[in-house]
C-alpha cells in the first residue's frame, strides 16, 4: 500500500480490512530501516512482488515524491494492477501521473463500512486472473507429467514394457 505516513491512520479501516480477508499488506514504514542505503531496493522488489498496488490518495500524498515513485515502480513492474483511492473532494487536484488510472474516490476522513463492498470487485477481478493463470500452469504441468510417466514413451510405459519383455515394433 503507498500512502504518506501521516495518513496511516486514515488508511486504517481498508488495511485492517485487507488484513482480515488474508492478504498481506505491505507498507514500508512498518518494515524497513529508512536509514539503510538498500530501502529504494526493498520497496521496489515488495511492489514487483505485489498482487496489487493501493496507491492512498489524500493532501498529503498526492504531492509525495515517494507515493509518485511507488505508483511509477508499479507502472514498470509486470502484471501489477494499481487501484487508486482518492480522498474524496480532491477530484479536481488530479495531477499529471494519475491521468487515466482507474480511480476509487472514498471519504476516508469518514468511512462507511458500506464502501468496503466497492473494493471487492478489484479484489475478485484480480483473484479471478491469478486463479486462472495458476489453473493454467498447473494443468500443464500435469500434462507434461502425463507425457513423461504414462506417454507411449513415458518412463512408466517403457517400465511396463521392459518387464513384460516386449519392445515395440516400428509401423509398417
Amino acid at each position: 500500500m503507498s500512502l504518506a505516513t501521516t495518513d496511516r491512520e486514515k488508511a486504517g479501516f481498508l488495511i485492517r480490512y485487507l488484513r482480515s480477508l488474508g492478504h498481506r499488506v505491505y507498507i514500508a514504514t512498518e518494515n524497513l530501516d529508512f536509514e539503510s542505503p538498500s530501502v529504494v531496493q526493498k520497496i521496489k522488489r515488495e511492489i514487483e512482488n505485489s498482487d496489487l498496488l493501493f496507491a492512498i490518495l489524500t493532501e498529503n500524498s498526492l504531492g509525495s515524491p515517494f507515493v509518485q515513485n511507488e505508483i511509477g515502480y508499479a507502472d514498470n513492474a509486470d502484471d501489477v494492477p494499481i487501484l487508486a483511492v482518492l480522498q474524496k473532494g480532491l477530484e479536481t487536484k488530479i495531477s499529471g501521473f494519475l491521468y487515466g488510472r482507474e480511480l476509487l474516490v472514498l471519504d476516508l476522513d469518514n468511512p462507511d463500512p458500506t464502501v468496503l463492498a466497492r473494493i471487492n470487485p478489484y479484489l475478485r477481478r484480480r483473484q479471478t486472473a491469478v486463479s486462472v493463470q495458476a489453473t493454467l500452469a498447473w494443468g500443464f504441468v500435469a500434462f507434461l507429467g502425463y507425457l513423461v510417466l504414462l506417454g507411449p514413451n513415458g518412463l512408466l510405459s517403457n517400465w511396463v514394457k521392459g518387464l513384460l519383455g516386449r519392445k515395440d515394433e516400428p509401423a509398417v
